[in-house]
């Protein structure tokens, strides 16, 4: 199944580009029930080649063979028309949709990278521990100041 699916608020990027436009393919496993699991497939290609329909059969076999979990290839913007961090956010964006659009808990999202897809995956889930890192040092210094008898600032 083709799938296309906006998630901006109709802005651009400084480069001109559509931001939030998350496109690639959903490969239910089951017609008729969604899985409990979904695989991110992110393909490979040294950042210069690759796409998401080249990848359909060996994603949708690799899903079946993981206990029929269904598989999301998302697209992602390739060098050297790009930058690597265009793809990094393309991919981010596609993980935020399988959660937000989707309804998938992160618990049940599987990352598979080939390649470069792998270090895309990697660097986003490090932006994601940071984030959420900085979500603490900010919920610690909060806590610390009420337990001082301080307002937080």
């Amino acid at each position: 199944l083709d799938i296309v699916h906006d998630m901006s608020t109709n802005t651009k990027e400084e480069d001109g580009c559509e931001k939030g436009i998350v496109t690639g393919y959903f490969i239910q496993q089951d017609p008729k029930t969604p899985s409990d699991k979904v695989l991110m497939w992110v393909y490979g290609g040294a950042f210069l080649g690759g796409d998401a329909k080249g990848n359909l059969p060996i994603a949708e076999k690799m899903g079946h063979y993981s206990n029929n979990m269904d598989v999301f290839i998302p697209d992602y913007r390739l060098l050297p028309e790009y930058e690597f961090h265009h793809a990094l956010d393309d991919i981010s964006l596609a993980y935020e949709y399988l959660i937000q659009i989707r309804h998938i808990s992160p618990a049940n999202i599987t990352l598979l990278g080939i390649s470069s897809g792998g270090g895309l995956c990697t660097s986003m889930m490090q932006n994601i521990a940071k984030s959420h890192y900085h979500d603490d040092d900010e919920q610690v210094g909060e806590s610390s100041n009420l337990v001082n008898g301080e307002e937080s600032k």
